[in-house]
C-alpha cells in the first residue's frame, strides 16, 4: 500500500467554503485512499447543474469540509486526541459507499448505501479498484476501531452520544458542511449559514451536544436554510426530470454493469451511451438538457383532501407499476413516461429533515426542547417540503396524451 507523502509541514488545503484546511496524518492518508479518491470523479448534487450551472462541485470536497467541520467541533467542545480522531475519520469517509451521480442511483442499490459503506470500512467486501482496501488497517494503525467509524456513520453508535451526535444528529457535521457548500456553488443565499457561529453556541452537557439559549436564532436560521435547500435546490422539479430519466435507463441496464457502486459518474455516461438504443437515446437528452417536461402535477401548495387521497393511491400502487399503466394508456413508448413522489426522494436522501431533537440550555442549566420555544419550528414540522406532492414527466411531445392520460386515471 503506497501512504500519503509525510512532510516536515502538515498538508494544506484552500477549501473555497471553509479557507484553509490544515490535514491531520490520519486524514492525509485516507484521502489518498481510493475509496475516497473515486468520490471526486461523483458530483455532490448529482445533475443539478442543469439548473444551477455552478453546481459541478465533487463529493470528495464534500467529505473532506465534512471533515474539517468535525475536527472544528471536537476542538471547541475540547475533546481528547483520540476522540477527535474518531469523528475526524467518520466525517471524511462517511459518504464513501455512494453511487455514482450521489443520490440519484441509490434506489438501484441491493442495501442502504450507508450499510455498503460499512462493509468497505470494516473491509467486508471486495473493491474493485486499484490499491483499494486499505482502509481498515490505516484505522487501525492510528488506534480507531474500523467500527466504531462505521457506527457512528450509521447511527448505531452506542458509546458517547455527543460523538453520535458530531457525525449523525439534527445539526451535525454533514449537514454543516452541505448547506454552505452547496448553497456557495449554486449561488443560493438560503443554505448560507454562520458555520463559525453555529460552532461558538454548541456545549456539552451531560455527555451531549446543546446550545446556547441565546443562540435560538442561528438554529433556526439553520434549519429554515435547509428547508429551503430542498424546497429549491435538491427536489427542483427539473432536476427530479433529469435524475428519473437517469434512474429509469440505468435500471434497464444494470444488469449488464457489474460492480456499477464503485464507477464515477462518467463511467455510467459511457455506459448508457454504449448500451441500448433506449439509454443512448435518454442519455444524450440529458446531456445536451432535452429533459422531459411536467405533463400532471399535484402541488403541495394548493391542494384538497382529495388530492391527498390520490397520493395515497399513487404510492400504493407503486411507481413503476403506474407508469406501465398509464404509458399504456396514453399509447406512449415503453420508457418514456415517468412518475415521480418527491417525498419518497427526500427520505431516502435526508432522514433528519423533520427530526427537531435539538436541546438548548438555559442559564440555570435546565434543557428545553427547541419545538418548546420556537413558533417558527413548530410550522417547519407541519411545512410541506417539496412544491410537488406527485408529477407525471414525459418528453414535449407526448405531453397531452400523458396529461389526458392521468386524468383519466385519477378521476
Amino acid at each position: 500500500m503506497e501512504k500519503a507523502k509525510t512532510d516536515k509541514y502538515p498538508r494544506i488545503i484552500l477549501d473555497p467554503v471553509h479557507g484553509f484546511i490544515e490535514l491531520s496524518p490520519l486524514q492525509d492518508e485516507l484521502l489518498a485512499q481510493p475509496e475516497l479518491q473515486r468520490m471526486r470523479w461523483v458530483k455532490q448534487l448529482g445533475l443539478i447543474d442543469l439548473i444551477f450551472p455552478g453546481a459541478h462541485h465533487s463529493r470528495i470536497e464534500h467529505c473532506l469540509g465534512s471533515s474539517f467541520v468535525a475536527t472544528k467541533i471536537a476542538e471547541h467542545l475540547k475533546l481528547p486526541e483520540k476522540e477527535r480522531e474518531l469523528v475526524q475519520a467518520a466525517g471524511i469517509l462517511h459518504d464513501i459507499g455512494h453511487t455514482p451521480f450521489s443520490h440519484v442511483l441509490e434506489p438501484v442499490l441491493p442495501k442502504d448505501s450507508m450499510e455498503t459503506t460499512r462493509d468497505m470500512i470494516e473491509g467486508r467486501t471486495e473493491i474493485p479498484l486499484p490499491n483499494a482496501g486499505h482502509i481498515p488497517e490505516i484505522l487501525k494503525r492510528h488506534g480507531i476501531n474500523p467500527k466504531d467509524v462505521s457506527d457512528l456513520i450509521c447511527h448505531a453508535y452506542k458509546g458517547k452520544k455527543y460523538l453520535q451526535q458530531i457525525i449523525f444528529s439534527e445539526i451535525d457535521c454533514d449537514q454543516i458542511d452541505y448547506l454552505a457548500r452547496d448553497s456557495y456553488y449554486t449561488g443560493s443565499t438560503h443554505g448560507q449559514i454562520h458555520v463559525q457561529r453555529l460552532l461558538s453556541i454548541m456545549r456539552l452537557v451531560d455527555n451531549e451536544i446543546c446550545f446556547v439559549e441565546k443562540g435560538l436564532t442561528e438554529i433556526e436560521e439553520f434549519l429554515v436554510g435547509r428547508e429551503h435547500m430542498y424546497t429549491s435546490i435538491y427536489l427542483h422539479h427539473t432536476g427530479n426530470a433529469a435524475a428519473k430519466m437517469l434512474l429509469r435507463a440505468f435500471e434497464s441496464l444494470k444488469d449488464k454493469i457489474p460492480n456499477f457502486l464503485y464507477m464515477t459518474d462518467a463511467e455510467v455516461i459511457a455506459s448508457l451511451l454504449n448500451g441500448t438504443k433506449y439509454t443512448r437515446d435518454i442519455m444524450q437528452r440529458i446531456l445536451y438538457r432535452r429533459l422531459f417536461k411536467r405533463a400532471f402535477e399535484i402541488s403541495s401548495r394548493k391542494f384538497t383532501k382529495a388530492d391527498i387521497e390520490l397520493v395515497k393511491k399513487a404510492s400504493k400502487i407503486g411507481e413503476k407499476k403506474l407508469e406501465a399503466e398509464l404509458t399504456k394508456k396514453a399509447g406512449i413508448p415503453e420508457g418514456y413516461l415517468f412518475v415521480h413522489l418527491p417525498a419518497n426522494a427526500l427520505s431516502l436522501s435526508e432522514p433528519r429533515m423533520k427530526n427537531f431533537n435539538i436541546k438548548f440550555v438555559r442559564k440555570d442549566n435546565s434543557s428545553i426542547n427547541v419545538t418548546e420555544i420556537s413558533t417558527l419550528v413548530q410550522a417547519l414540522a407541519n411545512r410541506v417540503t417539496p412544491k410537488e406532492l406527485f408529477a407525471v414527466y414525459t418528453p414535449l411531445e407526448y405531453r397531452e396524451k400523458a396529461a389526458s392520460s392521468a386524468r383519466a386515471f385519477f378521476a
